[in-house]
């Protein structure tokens, strides 16, 4: 019966099963879960934890090299296509997809606030843009007194 289920989830979603996982995220590819999964991240809960930076250089290796264009040009295009979006950029991607993991597994451990590790500052600055802070986002954080600091085994 476990192996008929995999099975269907497997053609349900056209991938091998290591990323089922990564395939939950209403947002993801099957390339994209791929070239997260070859950077090393290799589950939402992954996903969820890791910095834009490191997002940004899996979603950076998914895609076709294109040897004559400026790397700073890359950085501006939007030619990152997920299901039900129009065009992204690398570092617009790299948002949704943490964004999108953290939602999911809020909602599939029923958990309304969670304390996520957020690197520093000159870590997202790496990437070309420092990611703009969400008053929202950091005032439901400081208002939880029993969030959750989720940790990868």
């Amino acid at each position: 019966e476990v192996v008929v289920s995999q099975l269907g989830q497997r053609i349900q979603f056209g991938a091998h099963r290591d990323l089922l996982d990564l395939l939950r995220l209403e947002c993801m590819t099957g390339a994209m879960a791929r070239g997260l999964y070859n950077s090393g991240i290799t589950s939402v809960t992954e996903l969820a934890q890791s910095s834009v930076k490191q997002i940004c250089t899996a979603i950076r290796k998914a895609l076709p090299y294109t040897s004559s264009e400026d790397p700073g040009k890359r950085k501006e295009r939007r030619d990152i296509y997920l299901p039900g979006r129009p065009g992204l950029t690398e570092l617009e991607a790299a948002e949704l997809f943490r964004k999108e993991a953290r939602s999911f597994l809020m909602r599939e451990m029923g958990i309304e606030h969670v304390n996520w590790y957020e690197p520093q500052k000159s870590e997202e600055e790496a990437v070309g843009t420092a990611v703009p802070d969400s008053k929202t986002t950091t005032s439901r954080i400081e208002e939880s007194q029993d969030s959750l600091n989720l940790s990868v085994s």
